[in-house]
């Protein structure tokens, strides 16, 4: 539990520390469960819906849809760091990667759903409304002053937590990978972009069929 506050400001030592355990033990069953919690977490902090669901409604979505989200985000999203950062000349095995991910994004997730959740009470289930139509013409649901608080503390909090966990990320890929950081910004970048060009392929195709 301690690396899970250490690696805030330490994310190569974590990382570097927990490589050499998983390749002792060998045994990485609880990564699962970790990304299964990370996955319904984010999920519950960052769902939206054009009208104002019920928490139930959320928690229940959460929980289904981690089912599928975490072996991929664990299993996958670990493989694609992989292999786009062996084309930059890293090093890491696949375990490595999964190990990075676990510790440098999916751990400090859990962190930030749990600190979440109080202000996201506070705010009530308007939290998750999100219509741009309306947002755009002007149209808000109404707070009060303590759920304005909590919303602007969390968006705050928010900011500061996804920036710093992408960092983290950096610093764990690149330690698995044995690079630097900034290879590590490029192998999301090329990644992303490879992503995006599938999306748009896949699209296009789709429409095609569509109009046949």
């Amino acid at each position: 539990m301690q690396n899970w506050f250490k690696v805030w400001i330490r994310p190569r030592q974590v990382v570097a520390d927990e490589l050499k355990t998983a390749r002792e033990k060998k045994q990485t069953w609880n990564y699962l469960l970790i990304a299964y919690v990370s996955a319904v977490l984010s999920t519950f902090t960052n769902f939206s819906s054009g009208v104002v669901p019920t928490f139930v409604y959320v928690i229940v979505f959460a929980l289904l849809t981690s089912i599928v989200v975490a072996p991929i985000s664990l299993y996958v999203l670990s493989w694609l760091y992989k292999w786009v950062g062996s084309w930059l000349g890293g090093k890491g095995t696949a375990l490595d990667l999964r190990v990075a991910t676990v510790h440098t994004s999916m751990i400090p997730l859990i962190i930030h759903g749990l600190i979440s959740i109080p202000f996201i009470l506070v705010i009530g289930e308007t939290y998750y409304w999100f219509d741009l139509e309306s947002i755009l013409l002007g149209i808000e649901i109404a707070l009060s002053p303590l759920q304005l608080w909590a919303q602007n503390i969390l968006g705050l909090i928010s900011l500061t937590a996804g920036i710093w966990t992408f960092v983290l990320l950096m610093h764990g890929i690149g330690e698995a990978h044995q690079f630097s950081a900034w290879k590590s910004v490029l192998v999301v970048l090329i990644l992303g972009a490879m992503l995006v060009v599938i999306a748009v392929v896949v699209s296009f195709l789709l429409a095609i069929v569509g109009a046949l």
